[in-house]
């Protein structure tokens, strides 16, 4: 993960249905709070596109009047809190 003010860029691999492959995830971190019980927390959102395809995920169904009913590409999108432990 490579951090440059609140932009993030992140490098890793996805796994589906036995395929793997490498992708990056761009987003920002949202900051760190202080809960009323004084846990300190940390979050960052992030999203990546796929295709499908990629990670033979290939059902689609024919629609009336021609085309198809899904997109071969995917939006995948992040959100994480975490918590500090004592």
């Amino acid at each position: 993960m490579t951090r440059t003010g609140d932009d993030l860029r992140i490098e890793g691999s996805l796994s589906i249905r036995g395929v793997t492959r490498p992708v990056v995830l761009t987003g920002t971190f949202t900051g760190f709070t202080r809960s009323a019980q004084g846990e300190q927390r940390v979050g960052f959102q992030a999203t990546t596109r796929i295709n499908r395809l990629d990670y033979g995920v290939a059902w689609n169904r024919a629609v009336e009047g021609g085309g198809v009913l899904l997109g071969d590409d995917v939006t995948i999108e992040i959100a994480i809190e975490a918590v500090r432990q004592p």
